[in-house]
């Protein structure tokens, strides 16, 4: 037979199976130790360990406490139907979300808190209804486990609870005022 060297069949598999092991071992120790060089390319800006200062208080309080970097958002359902949350921070019947910590994952502190409450002399009387969204994975692992404390009329009720799936929300309380 007179072939042409590009008539030869070419196996790459068969010639260059050495190259392959070679590349496949290379990105399996990249993953693996991902730990030691990723910081190092990719620095995380380290979150302001401080809660916030000042929270607006009144005949209606609920607040939002948690220890991650994770978004989580307080969302409250006045007696009107209205939801105040991040997207619509205030109410007709009064209602004002005064502290949103973490936000879209910027200015991240590891110790947030998000607050909503009514002046004294303005919550208005009926049902209300106290929810928690996870909003967004920032930085830390998935699972967040937080704390609601629910000031009406001066009595104080604290809840606990977690999420751990990013769009999940759970009601944490109703109540009559």
């Amino acid at each position: 037979m007179n072939e042409e060297w590009w008539e030869q069949p070419v196996c790459w598999l068969c010639d260059f199976w050495w190259l392959l092991l070679i590349l496949l071992v290379a990105a399996l120790a990249m993953f693996f130790t991902r730990g030691y060089w990723m910081p190092a390319l990719f620095p995380v800006p380290s979150p302001t360990p401080t809660r916030v200062e000042t929270l607006g208080t009144g005949d209606v309080q609920i607040t939002l406490i948690w220890n991650s970097t994770n978004d989580l958002d307080l969302w409250v359902t006045d007696p009107q139907g209205t939801l105040i949350f991040y997207r619509n921070p205030t109410s007709a019947s009064g209602g004002r979300l005064d502290v949103d910590a973490n936000a879209g994952c910027r200015n991240l502190t590891s110790q947030p808190v998000e607050n909503i409450y009514w002046p004294s002399g303005g919550a208005p009387r009926g049902s209300y209804v106290v929810a928690v969204n996870y909003f967004q994975q920032c930085n830390d692992v998935a699972a967040t486990p937080f704390t609601v404390r629910v000031l009406v009329d001066g009595r104080v009720q604290t809840f606990s609870g977690s999420v751990s799936t990013v769009g999940e929300t759970q009601e944490i309380y109703r109540f009559e005022r």
